[in-house]
């Protein structure tokens, strides 16, 4: 009898040693969890992984843990690791809208669009008022090239901040291809009156006034953004083009050559310089230019080949008046 009475106390004692213990995980993995967002405010990104691994390894069903280290992973641009802890996070909390957010941004990254739209969707039904949800699913359909629907997007999230400079270029780039050159302009005259510092905005207008045949008020734009961000590869390349339509060649192939400099892999840049050499007489370096082209993207032959005649045309057309 006392023999039983010893094994049921032995057994009571070690459940409720079972049962105090559990608590106190969890408020040991919470202290982790919490010293490593004070690392992680402070820059101190090696400490920070380690406590938040600490709190993993403390309480694995822990999915803000996994949410910040995955933060912190993405802040070094690890994306593997930071993929990985976004994707347990969700695992263990399906509603950590969160963790969808920046999933979606790594996604975005890889150039994953049907996988970031559907992480931006599961933002949206999450949180109905995220701004970066119904921003960022509205750009990624813009690179998709379908405006019909980027438009509603961008709309929804300037109705949430009609502040939202990312938004009003969105959107007015969405009016460049609906071919509302003018409403675009509206748009990223208002991004450049929230945030003169942005270069996108600049760049954006630029080519507003680029369509609607305004040339030197685009140079002006391209030039305050370049000025902003001079190695923002499109800005050269627009200006180039619309130093062409004005039929100042040199200045056209030098900012030409510069966007190639900047974005090696871009066919249109080469497309566009070697158009230029073409018109110049530089039949060798043209030619140069075009096969480079064909080699990034075999698609674009029939337009290049219609392009080239223009171009010859023109080139022409320079030898007699000269």
């Amino acid at each position: 009898m006392q023999c039983r009475l010893l094994f049921l106390l032995v057994v009571i004692t070690i459940n409720t040693l079972a049962l105090l213990a559990q608590p106190s995980r969890s408020a040991t993995a919470s202290s982790y969890l919490e010293r490593g967002k004070k690392f992680y405010e402070r820059g101190d990104l090696a400490n920070a992984i380690e406590d938040f691994g600490l709190a993993i390894a403390t309480d694995p069903t822990l999915a803000t843990a996994y949410y910040n280290r995955g933060l912190v992973y993405l802040h070094k641009m690890e994306i593997e690791p930071a993929l990985a802890d976004f994707d347990r996070a969700i695992q263990i909390n399906p509603r950590l809208s969160e963790a969808y957010t920046n999933r979606g941004i790594i996604r975005q990254l890889q150039l994953n669009f049907d996988e970031a739209i559907k992480d931006y969707t599961k933002v949206i039904e999450l949180t109905p008022r995220a701004l970066f949800g119904w921003t960022n699913r509205g750009l990624i359909y813009l690179e998709k090239r379908n405006w019909q629907a980027a438009m509603p997007d961008l709309q929804q999230a300037l109705k949430i901040d009609g502040k939202c400079v990312e938004a009003l270029i969105g959107r007015g780039a969405a009016y460049q291809m609906a071919g509302d050159f003018s409403q675009a302009l509206k748009d990223h005259t208002r991004a450049i009156t929230l945030n003169p510092q942005n270069a996108a905005a600049w760049c954006a207008r630029g080519a507003d006034y680029q369509h609607l045949g305004e040339l030197d008020k685009a140079i002006s734009d391209y030039d305050k953004a370049i000025a902003l961000k001079a190695d923002y590869a499109i800005s050269w390349l627009n200006r180039g083009t619309t130093y062409r339509r004005k039929g100042d060649l040199a200045k056209a192939e030098a900012d030409l050559t510069r966007a190639v400099e900047l974005d090696p892999d871009s066919p249109e840049i080469f497309a566009v310089r070697g158009l230029v050499r073409l018109t110049l007489g530089q039949s060798t370096e043209a030619q140069s230019d075009f096969d480079r082209c064909l080699q990034l993207n075999p698609k674009l032959k029939t337009e290049l080949e219609s392009l080239k005649i223009e171009a010859q045309t023109q080139n022409t057309t320079v030898r007699r008046e000269q």
